[in-house]
């Protein structure tokens, strides 16, 4: 009887330790989920947003005449990113980004002579066109419209004798509109050019491709909340020094959709944050009764003092206090920031 005894609370003890170091070891893994969601999640963000405006950016002048559709997946204006807010703090923002992916011409041709519907476009660039990529067409009236390509000429009759770095450029569906010699311009987006979207569907992030009308791609789970604001060079001397949110004028989407190209190009960062659920719901009290709850997050919602924190820095703007996440005890979170400088905005100022 004595050794069935100890026996017994042996295997008792032996059961309680297993239990409670089952429940850090959970505790710890779905910490870890967390932080490998968000550093993939800021990882993806960042690479299309660090694209932002290649192409675009260069070709500035020409495609700000492009018509304001109100819409960023129609509009061919040089937008290199688009915040939508929320509407308040602890709702997420969403962003959409656009830019072309030639590597080698990034800079808008002019037309020879009028580009005609049925009719080849006749450039003086021999540089960096190719059959399948994807081009836009503007002119000063305000005309935009892109096609692909289906050949290319090089020295077409009758400049093969008379001037060189000719080319004719073969659409592979005729452009609807007439553009006039040297006025007008042609701008190679390369083959696949990206107009993506990122937004937050319940807690999973997704990216959709504006180009194609594709079904959104979910590419990262237990995302609870997504906030952005635009880096503002607003005197001209290259360097950040506001943060504004897409809430506020001259800011909100319809605002920036229609923005001149100056107001666009003071764009020249976006700096986001994505806060990260863990996995594993946490209980109250752990396997030997004791009562783990803490004020971050086990029995109360999340409420998060400081996105964009300013850290009793002067000036600083942007930062939002007490965002409080409805719905969110239970869980531990991780808090991720990013600042993405939009190279392409800041190497072409002008």
């Amino acid at each position: 009887m004595v050794g069935v005894t100890i026996g017994l609370l042996a295997l008792l003890i032996i059961y309680q330790a297993l239990a409670l170091s089952e429940g850090y070891k959970r505790t710890t893994q779905a910490g870890g989920d967390a932080q490998s969601s968000g550093m993939i999640a800021s990882f993806l963000l960042a690479q299309d947003l660090g694209n932002a405006g290649n192409t675009m950016a260069e070709s500035a002048v020409e495609t700000t005449r492009c018509p304001n559709t109100g819409n960023f997946a129609t509009t061919w204006r040089p937008i290199p990113a688009l915040i939508r807010d929320g509407g308040a703090d602890n709702v997420s923002d969403s962003f959409d980004v656009f830019y072309g992916v030639n590597p080698v011409l990034v800079t808008p041709v002019k037309t020879i002579v009028t580009a005609t519907p049925g009719n080849d476009i006749v450039v003086q660039s021999p540089i960096g066109w190719a059959a399948n990529q994807t081009f836009l067409i503007t002119d000063q009236q305000g005309a935009c419209e892109i096609g692909t390509v289906q050949q290319v000429v090089l020295d077409p009759a009758p400049y093969v004798t008379t001037t060189t770095g000719i080319l004719a450029v073969r659409p592979q569906a005729p452009i609807a509109g007439t553009y006039g010699q040297g006025p007008s311009r042609l701008v190679s987006l390369g083959v696949n050019p990206q107009k993506v979207r990122f937004d937050l569907a319940g807690d999973t992030l997704r990216r959709q491709d504006l180009m194609t009308g594709a079904a959104p791609v979910p590419i990262a789970s237990n995302i609870m909340l997504m906030k952005a604001q635009y880096g503002l060079d607003t005197d001209g001397d290259r360097f950040i020094d506001t943060w504004a949110s897409a809430r506020d004028a001259p800011w909100r989407e319809a605002d920036v959709l229609a923005a001149p190209l100056g107001q666009l190009r003071q764009i020249k960062a976006v700096r986001f944050a994505l806060v990260v659920r863990s996995s594993q719901f946490e209980r109250q009290f752990d396997a030997e009764g004791r009562d783990v709850a803490t004020a971050a997050t086990i029995t109360a919602d999340l409420t998060i003092p400081s996105i964009f924190p300013c850290n009793g820095l002067v000036p600083c703007t942007g930062e939002m206090t007490l965002v409080n996440l409805p719905g969110t005890a239970g869980f531990r979170y991780r808090i991720f920031e990013q600042v993405v400088p939009l190279r392409n905005q800041i190497w072409n100022p002008a």
